[in-house]
């Protein structure tokens, strides 16, 4: 338990949780500015209960947090943090390994930085996502993460993230695959946005592998511009559903869609 800590640098530890039941490696509480981790190993166990690496909820401020470098092996959540309208949140160049439900769950942060991340998972969890994130306001960057999951449901999973008009949110240079022929019976998505504005969604690769589900699906969302992405559908499915007006696009250009069709 870290409680109303603040400047306190976490680096070079291995550490571990036990309980099958309840593990929270890290658990924050109160308000936190300034914390750190930095090429930390998280262990958990196989568990679908309320095992996380690094735990924070609640009504608390948690602004300069950063997550760098460190791995996340096994456990339901790598990371499940609400930043309650918080700025300053970093993740990156982290590892999340075969989580249940969430490599990383993200939400309530100003212009956080998610980049460089990789997520792996080995489960069948219909409703695993890699990265969830929500609520995310003015000039965000998620950019350069990649995604494989071979037999779980998401990639990405995106609600409300609205930019600024002077400070658009940015989803750049990342590379999602979900399912396989193995897995054709399950629905897949690579990356789901719904409800966002103020974005730019350039020089993504979403490979959606099973033949059902979409690589992309765009819902709901304003004011945004998808330019020279790669969407495709190699085992059938669809390469994009999208249920917005014309209107709602700033632009959508040079994309690349494939289906294959069957």
């Amino acid at each position: 338990l870290v409680n109303d800590a603040d400047f306190v640098h976490f680096r070079n530890m291995t550490l571990q949780g036990l309980n099958t039941t309840y593990a929270y490696i890290v658990h924050l509480s109160g308000n936190t500015d300034g914390l750190s981790f930095e090429n930390c190993r998280f262990t958990l166990p196989v568990s679908n209960g309320g095992i996380y690496g690094i735990y924070a909820v609640g009504s608390a401020s948690r602004n300069d947090l950063k997550i760098i470098s460190s791995l996340f092996e096994n456990g339901n959540f790598g990371i499940d943090i609400r930043g309650n309208n918080s700025s300053g949140l970093l993740v990156e160049g982290n590892h999340f390994l075969n989580q249940r439900s969430y490599g990383a769950y993200l939400f309530h942060w100003l212009a956080p930085q998610v980049n460089d991340n990789r997520f792996q998972t080995n489960n069948s969890n219909a409703s695993y996502r890699a990265l969830y994130c929500g609520e995310f306001h003015n000039d965000f960057e998620i950019s350069g993460n990649r995604a494989h999951a071979p037999i779980g449901s998401y990639g990405f999973y995106f609600d409300y993230l609205d930019g600024g008009v002077a400070a658009r949110g940015l989803i750049a240079n990342n590379f999602v695959t979900v399912g396989d022929s193995s897995a054709s019976n399950s629905n897949f998505v690579g990356m789901r946005y719904f409800g966002g504005s103020y974005t730019d969604i350039f020089y993504n690769s979403f490979n959606h592998a099973s033949n059902v589900g979409e690589a992309v699906q765009l819902f709901s969302n304003t004011t945004i511009d998808v330019k020279n992405n790669i969407m495709a559908a190699t085992n059938g499915g669809y390469a994009l559903e999208c249920n917005m007006s014309p209107a709602n696009v700033d632009a959508m250009d040079y994309n690349d869609f494939y289906s294959s069709g069957a």
